[in-house]
This record gives C-alpha cells, sequence and structure tokens, in this order.
C-alpha cells in the first residue's frame, strides 16, 4: 500500500558509494549516522579519479553525512 506518511523503514544498509572525478586521494573519510561515526574503506584510482567507499554501513533510510578531506 501507499504510504502517505513519507516514511520508509528498511534494514538495507549502503554497499559502496563511487565519486568520479574525484581529484585526489583523499587522507581520511568519515560517514556520520546519527549518533554513530565510522572511517570506512576507501580506494582511489587515480587514472580514472575515481573514489570507491566500502561498506560506509548506514542504512538506505537514515540520514547520514559524508566528510572527505
Amino acid at each position: 500500500t501507499l504510504d502517505f506518511t513519507g516514511e520508509f523503514e528498511t534494514d538495507a544498509w549502503i554497499e559502496r558509494i563511487l565519486i568520479f572525478g574525484y581529484p585526489k586521494n583523499p587522507k581520511k573519510v568519515i560517514i556520520n549516522s546519527g549518533d554513530k561515526q565510522a572511517i570506512p574503506l576507501h580506494h582511489y584510482h587515480a587514472e580514472s579519479q575515481m573514489l570507491t567507499i566500502r561498506r560506509p554501513g548506514p542504512l538506505v533510510a537514515s540520514d547520514w553525512t559524508l566528510t572527505i578531506t
């Protein structure tokens, strides 16, 4: 059924984040979700300027922020 409250609940979590065109290898990647903070695994491919963040952890339906330094 259609949920008119606009809420979505799920146990599904984000598997990875791909950022294309990132100019340099970051020193640190931090993800904040609610009161939790994590430093996920990341890999930078210089030739294609692609940053891959693996298993960042937040749920798909949660609010979260990503900080790259």
